[in-house]
């Protein structure tokens, strides 16, 4: 942690940017490419809660670095050389099942497991084995309240310990709609069943909606 004669730790946080920005230009939040504004916006949060006071150096300091795609892949993905990175995955798996995703027999350059994790020649742990063991454990289960349940439970616990990646998730095919709106497609009111909403233009038709 901080001590005045250490400081913060410093974490460096690696993302791809391929807009280069002008040198030492101070730009407005609506000019930066939306990359580099979440980060920065990511760095301030983080930094903020790590303070020891109002006005103190934090306690975490997040070092960003952008890079060229190219830079970023090699670095991220080959060289596996990073503290922090932030990456798009399009994970393929309607259930967000994490399995898939960290399968050792898919642990390949452009596999499912593009992090390699649990890979051959990488440094995982015997809690790293127990994680995958744990997955394994919960597909062979049915019953809910006796088995499913605990061993839920204990891959939560499991992979909050290891945390190989923090999901963000985007769940832009997702919509939750709330049974007090009454949808309705136009001014003359013709009803617009909720199975018939376009997830990436959800509001298209929001000023003819209406509460019950």
């Amino acid at each position: 942690g901080y001590t005045q004669a250490r400081g913060p730790i410093r974490i460096s946080l690696k993302y791809p940017l391929d807009f280069p920005l002008p040198a030492n230009a101070p730009l407005q939040e609506d000019q930066l490419p939306p990359v580099e504004l979440a980060m920065r916006r990511l760095k301030q949060q983080i930094e903020a809660v790590t303070s020891i006071a109002q006005g103190q150096p934090p306690a975490l300091e997040i070092q960003l670095q952008p890079l060229p795609w190219r830079d970023f892949h090699r670095q991220v993905h080959i060289e596996q050389n990073f503290d922090l990175a932030y990456d798009y995955f399009d994970y393929r798996n309607d259930l967000f099942w994490l399995h898939p995703l960290l399968d050792p027999n898919a642990a390949k350059l452009g596999g499912r497991n593009y992090m390699g994790y649990l890979a051959e020649g990488t440094s995982f742990e015997e809690k790293d084995r127990r994680l995958l063991q744990t997955m394994t454990e919960v597909r062979s289960h049915r019953d809910f309240k006796t088995h499913l349940l605990p061993k839920m439970h204990e891959l939560h616990r499991s992979f909050i310990d290891r945390m190989p990646f923090i999901p963000l998730w985007q769940l832009q095919h997702h919509i939750v709609i709330h049974n007090a709106v009454d949808l309705r497609a136009n001014e003359r009111g013709v009803p617009l069943p909720a199975t018939q909403l376009d997830p990436t233009r959800l509001l298209a038709t929001v000023e003819h909606w209406r509460l019950r």
